[in-house]
């Protein structure tokens, strides 16, 4: 499914920095993950797959950040409230910077 994918995604990039790390002297043992994504609700939703894989505590500063330059706004037409708000991790918009509070 494509929760199972974006919890994969996650663990791929734990052990692909954690691999670089052992072999550098200069990279971070314990990096601090910047973690962005489109607006779109699928898009979310897998961001936030990859972050609980991650763990939240490794997140920059334990957010998803929202860039609206890699996609059209959400069309306010198209949903009644905020979809944001049935995700269980914060956000915020990095082109506006708006905050998304969930």
């Amino acid at each position: 499914t494509g929760i199972q994918q974006a919890l994969e995604a996650g663990r791929t990039i734990h052990n692909f920095t954690a691999k670089a790390a052992a072999k550098s002297d200069s990279l971070p043992k314990n990096p601090k993950y910047l973690i962005v994504s489109s607006p779109f609700l699928r898009c979310l939703q897998t961001a936030q797959g990859v972050v609980e894989s991650l763990g939240k505590e490794n997140i920059f500063e334990e957010r998803i950040f929202i860039d609206n330059s890699v996609c059209e706004k959400l069309a306010s037409n198209v949903y009644t409230s905020n979809p944001l708000k049935r995700l269980y991790f914060n956000t915020k918009d990095i082109s506006s910077k708006v905050d998304f509070p969930i």
